[in-house]
């Protein structure tokens, strides 16, 4: 879960343990502001379930002092 302070562009990507991306999740569409949560819902992006395991999530969004912007990591655990 991530704050936002402002509208903007998120970019979301779920990637496996060797650094590959499974999944892109981002927006071109400006998240508003406040508190937002992103859900993935386990699908890689031909369609298929991800094997069980470990994932990093992670989300990158700009911020407002015009650095290259901000990014948070997750661990996300997929069983079935």
């Amino acid at each position: 879960m991530v704050n936002l302070t402002g509208a903007v562009p998120v970019q979301v990507g779920v990637y496996d343990l060797s650094g590959r991306r499974v999944r892109d999740l981002s927006t071109t569409t400006p998240y508003p502001s406040g508190e937002r949560r992103v859900e993935w819902d386990g699908l890689a992006e031909n369609g298929a379930l991800v094997p069980p395991g470990s994932y990093l999530a992670r989300v990158g969004f700009d911020t407002d002092s015009g650095a290259d912007g901000t990014h948070v990591s997750r661990l996300v655990h997929v069983i079935y």
